[in-house]
């Protein structure tokens, strides 16, 4: 059967640089919206076309300045059908738990 969910890095990972995450698609998906968040504060909202989605060290949101430092992440990932202005989003992916531990 097809794979579901969330593929990489695994939920828990423990990880040292920016991961490139992936994740299955979902048939007639025509993007996803992706949300990164630490704690109760949300770092990324993205829309990505592709299943997968390569983290950076830093990037911006909302007019801030992000970077992806020693802490607890979550990660979830919704399908996405109409488009971008009129989105209508289906059922939730997946979510990942992962610690990023660079020293």
């Amino acid at each position: 059967h097809p794979a579901t969910g969330i593929l990489a890095p695994a939920t828990g990972a423990v990880l040292r640089t920016a991961p490139v995450v992936r994740w299955a698609p979902v048939r007639k998906a025509r993007f996803y919206n992706v949300q990164l968040w630490r704690g109760r504060k949300k770092l990324l909202t993205t829309w990505p076309s592709d299943p997968q989605l390569r983290l950076r060290d830093s990037w911006r949101f909302a007019g801030t300045r992000q970077q992806l430092r020693n802490g607890k992440y979550q990660l979830f990932v919704w399908p996405a059908f109409g488009t971008l202005t009129t989105p209508r989003y289906g059922k939730l992916v997946g979510r990942i738990d992962f610690v990023v531990k660079r020293r």
